[in-house]
């Protein structure tokens, strides 16, 4: 418990942030204040500490909160699950996920410090049962996920064809996987992979100064 702690995190609407629809009104849409709890830990290098990433994703999810309401999100790599939280907090209904079975206690952790409604599933993008489970509704209608891949190649090839099997088995294949992603290295290129897999990505957001993008990702002909 030493290396846990309980960061707050707080969130406004980010008028510099895309708007994916202007002709969907929100009544709420006046600057107040979304608060998330979350606890952290620095014990692990990467999946239980919130990274610069999920904060963009966050503000994303807020401004356009409208289209969330009430869909059915699914949350890849949830880490700390602050995303999904955010979704949920907004009125979505949330699954979170992680491939790391040791993060599933922190993730519910979290969900119960800012007492929302969330569910956690074991999702390994090696494993095809993990893919093809029940656990997984086949009416989702977005899937979301912040700084998925670091150092090893190999997980940009999971990461897409976990995401186009997830799509090819949804009721709506239409639906959109909204990454936001930390630039670290210019080795990894993933146009020769969306070929591969039938998807599509378009540029939605950056930051500059902290090179990070966010990126909505379909299949092609969608």
């Amino acid at each position: 418990m030493e290396h846990q702690m309980i960061k707050c995190f707080q969130f406004k609407t980010d008028h510099s942030m895309i708007k994916l629809n202007d002709n969907i009104s929100d009544p709420d849409d006046d600057d107040s204040l979304v608060e998330i709890k979350i606890l952290q830990d620095s014990d692990n290098r990467y999946s239980s500490i919130t990274w610069p990433s999920a904060d963009l994703l966050c503000r994303f999810i807020l401004t356009n909160r409208m289209m969330f309401v009430g869909k059915t999100i699914l949350e890849l790599g949830s880490g700390t699950g602050i995303c999904g939280i955010m979704a949920a907090k907004i009125g979505a209904k949330v699954i979170l996920s992680d491939q790391t079975i040791d993060n599933s206690e922190l993730i519910l952790s979290n969900v119960d410090l800012n007492d929302v409604e969330a569910r956690y599933i074991p999702l390994d993008w090696s494993k095809r049962t993990d893919l093809i489970s029940d656990q997984i509704p086949n009416d989702l209608d977005y899937i979301i996920g912040s700084d998925l891949c670091y150092e090893d190649e190999r997980q940009f090839e999971k990461l897409l064809f976990t995401i186009a099997f997830l799509f090819e088995n949804n009721q709506q294949k239409t639906i959109p996987f909204y990454m936001a992603y930390h630039f670290r290295s210019s080795n990894y290129q993933i146009e020769c992979l969306l070929r591969k897999f039938k998807l599509q990505c378009k540029l939605l957001f950056h930051s500059e100064n902290l090179k990070i993008y966010l990126y909505e990702i379909t299949l092609k002909n969608y």
